[in-house]
């Protein structure tokens, strides 16, 4: 029953990396509980509900839209159990600018540039559905691809009040 139940939830994860690749944010939602929540940690975003995860799902598509899926998210590690699922993958993103952190501006409007992130992205499921994530990945290694340097990065997270 237990082992059912696990491919159930990675069959969902897998199908649900496939949706995001696809830019289809319907597809995406299918995989979602009706009051699932999805916390980007790193910078600290809460998504609460069907209607806020698909808001943020639609704003991520159109940010990176167009790009083939072969480069976006790449599976590296997935498990999982009877109500819990884990997965990892590389991302490949072009940013395009205008990006700005406050006052300061990191990419000008036009300017682009490739970025590479590792995600780490943890699930409590209900029914074989995505009920509770959280994702991970490191933003200071973002902000280095995006050309700020380990000063700057300091200066954002001083502002912040993290140092």
């Amino acid at each position: 029953m237990e082992n059912t139940a696990m491919q159930k939830n990675l069959d969902t994860i897998k199908n649900w990396v496939d949706a995001i690749n696809r830019n289809d944010v319907e597809a995406e939602m299918s995989y979602w509980q009706p009051d699932g929540e999805f916390t980007i940690v790193p910078i600290g975003v809460t998504f609460k509900g069907i209607d806020e995860i698909k808001a943020g799902g639609q704003k991520s598509a159109n940010m990176i839209g167009g790009q083939s899926a072969e480069g976006r998210k790449q599976i590296t590690h997935i498990s999982g159990g009877a109500t819990w699922a884990v997965v990892e993958y590389e991302v490949q993103a072009t940013i395009v600018g205008p990006v700005a952190f406050g006052e300061l501006i990191v990419l000008s409007a036009g300017e682009q540039r490739e970025v590479i992130t590792h995600t780490c992205v943890v699930f409590l499921m209900k029914d074989s559905k995505l009920l509770c994530g959280s994702e991970y990945f490191d933003t200071t290694a973002v902000a280095e691809q995006l050309g700020l340097s380990h000063e700057m990065l300091s200066n954002i997270y001083k502002a912040l009040g993290r140092v």
